[in-house]
């Protein structure tokens, strides 16, 4: 970069050009069009440059840095990318980047140029930058375009696009290229209807760069066929991907004509491919119901592109119920597929000893308060910062793909995975929730429970003693008193299937009577005037929750009750789905335990109890 910087002072001409010897830098570059001229030119600048031979040097970075930028065909008046995007924000050239003198030193050689892809590019970019606009330059460009072969490996690279600007290009002109657009459409249809199968993708690149063109109605639906005929023939091969993607461009142009018959029929006819290699996944050396759930599922969505109208014709509604049952019925296989990884035990005994000394020998109530205080609660910036890093350290663990299922195999959630902005802050949640499933494991394997045996074994609480300290609390909404209370006594008396049943609910009203009190909306009104309770999700999900709850509650309850990447325990009992070994897990017990915390902690407890003072 510093050696482009310091030839910008430097002026180059036409005869500059014609002594660069810019035909040798190119004529053993490789297959890949723009960018092997861009790495050619290049280098062949920075040996310039190491000669001191700068006015070659300039030439050959101009030529380098037009063929360094990235087609983006689909815009008219933004047709590059830079090749690089850096960190910084700084990037690597494009055309607002040249000067005056470059552009003039453009106009002054392209009649010179005999490359036709070297001519396209210097003539698109003259035709972009100089103002008043010279049609003369996107015509250049136009017929420079052309000459790109349409073999597919030319396709491969830069050929689809050019073919494609070519075509942006002629309509951009309007009538003032006719002609020339029809002679593109003629070149293209002429080799699409010479291709072959065994041509790979050469007929289906063919036909997207044709979609750009306005063919009449009777090429179009012979365009329809042939691709319809190479799905069918990578059905017999078993080639499902290939046979999708053919049945995929014979639906868009079919959809061009208005055949609607011809697309619900493929439609259907896509949807068994999909059910048929699901098949497949379930037989063999190496059978994975997982797979088969997965294409099942994606040929129910495609089923459900037909429009409910239409769907009697192919029998749809009737196929769909059939593809669920055996989805849900592939889905469930799939859990005894699924191996664990086996860690190194983790000894916690140290940890658990230091709990049972930290608690023994207190007397109630003071043995409540060092319960309660026995982990300080999750810290979500914590959590988050935790979660940063163990994307930093796994990168390909966040951009994979991955599906969360329950125990009897439905999909309940799913990441995407990739690398946008909204990929990554999704796989930043997951991690956040991973992370808040460990820490609450441990604390409660290596704390909660230790010291509730302690409890146990020193003391006897009842429920009354829970109902007064329910009633001695400034945050249990009036009312609601002994359904606390008789939450948090089940858990002292170890039947957590109770206290989850009892305290989800009264978690989830206290949320929205708190919100309540701070002026928060906790409703939503439909179309017709009825108002209706918003549930825990969308509770937590108020962009002002932390107005009334601390944001480090707000991420416990969520990930805790209301996520399904998490326990969702709130959802899963709130639908009947909450089995009792859910009931009872580890998740389930931290609840209760944090349920316990925030009562004992919203009590005015006298100073000596605070201190701890009631050591027997």
């Amino acid at each position: 970069m510093s050696e482009e910087l310091g030839l910008k002072a430097i002026t180059v001409t036409v005869d500059d050009f014609q002594q660069s010897n810019w035909r040798e830098a190119i004529k053993d570059t490789g297959q890949r069009g723009y960018i092997d001229y861009h790495r050619a030119f290049s280098k062949a600048a920075r040996n310039a440059m190491e000669n001191r031979d700068m006015s070659k040097s300039k030439v050959l970075w101009l030529l380098s840095a037009v063929c360094s930028m990235m087609f983006n065909p689909e815009s008219i008046n933004e047709p590059f990318k830079p090749l690089s995007v850096w960190a910084d924000g700084s990037r690597s050239i494009l055309p607002d980047d040249f000067t005056v003198h470059d552009l003039s030193f453009f106009e002054g050689i392209l009649p010179a140029i005999d490359d036709y892809r070297l001519k396209a590019r210097i003539a698109d970019i003259l035709w972009l930058l100089i103002m008043p606009r010279k049609v003369e330059y996107a015509i250049c460009a136009i017929d420079s375009y052309r000459d790109f072969p349409l073999d597919i490996n030319s396709l491969k690279w830069d050929g689809k696009n050019a073919w494609r600007r070519a075509i942006k290009l002629s309509q951009i002109l309007n009538t003032g290229a006719v002609d020339r657009l029809i002679n593109i459409q003629e070149s293209l249809l002429a080799c699409f209807n010479v291709a072959e199968i065994s041509d790979g993708a050469h007929a289906l690149w063919l036909s997207r760069v044709l979609e750009l063109t306005m063919l009449d109605k009777d090429k179009a639906d012979k365009v329809a066929g042939k691709l319809e005929a190479f799905a069918n023939l990578c059905v017999k091969d078993n080639a499902w991907d290939c046979a999708r993607e053919y049945y995929e461009a014979a639906i868009r142009w079919f959809k061009r004509i208005e055949a609607h018959s011809d697309m619900y029929r493929l439609y259907a006819t896509q949807a068994e491919t999909f059910v048929s290699e699901a098949d497949e996944r379930t037989t063999g050396n190496n059978p994975s119901n997982m797979a088969a759930g997965y294409f099942l599922e994606k040929a129910i969505h495609t089923y459900r592109k037909i429009p409910k109208k239409n769907r009697d014709l192919f029998k749809a509604d009737d196929r769909i119920n059939e593809l669920h049952k055996m989805m849900n019925n592939a889905n469930k296989l799939s859990m005894t597929e699924m191996s664990g990884i086996e860690m190194p035990g983790i000894d916690i005994g140290d940890e658990v000893e230091k709990v049972r000394q930290y608690m023994i020998g207190y007397k109630y109530p003071d043995v409540l308060l060092r319960f309660a205080s026995i982990y300080s609660g999750i810290n979500v910036d914590t959590i988050s910062d935790t979660g940063k890093k163990v994307m930093s350290e796994s990168v390909l663990r966040h951009l994979m793909p991955a599906t969360f299922m329950t125990d009897d195999g439905r999909v309940v959630a799913k990441s995407v995975g990739g690398s946008t902005n909204a990929d990554t802050a999704q796989a930043h949640w997951i991690e956040m929730i991973r992370c808040h499933g460990l820490v609450a494991s441990f604390v409660v394997q290596a704390g909660i429970v230790p010291a509730l045996l302690v409890i146990n074994e020193e003391h006897r609480i009842t429920e009354e003693m829970m109902l007064s300290l329910c009633r001695n609390s400034n945050m249990i909404p009036t009312g609601r008193e002994e359904l606390w209370a008789k939450g948090l006594f089940a858990g002292f008396d170890r039947d957590f299937i109770v206290s989850t049943h009892l305290l989800v609910p009264q978690v989830e009203h206290l949320v929205r009577a708190v919100m309540k009190n701070n002026d928060l909306k906790t409703t939503t009104l439909d179309s017709a005037g009825i108002e209706t309770e918003n549930g825990l999700s969308a509770l937590l999900d108020n962009p002002d929750i932390e107005k009334a709850v601390a944001k480090n509650i707000v991420f416990e309850f969520k990930a805790l009750l209301a996520d399904p990447i998490g326990p969702n325990l709130r959802n899963q009992l709130a639908h009947g789905l909450l089995e009792a070994d859910g009931a009872m897990s580890a998740y389930a017990i931290y609840l209760w335990w944090l349920c316990c915390r925030l009562i004992i902690n919203s009590i005015a407890w006298r100073p000596r109890e605070v201190t701890g003072e009631g050591k027997d």
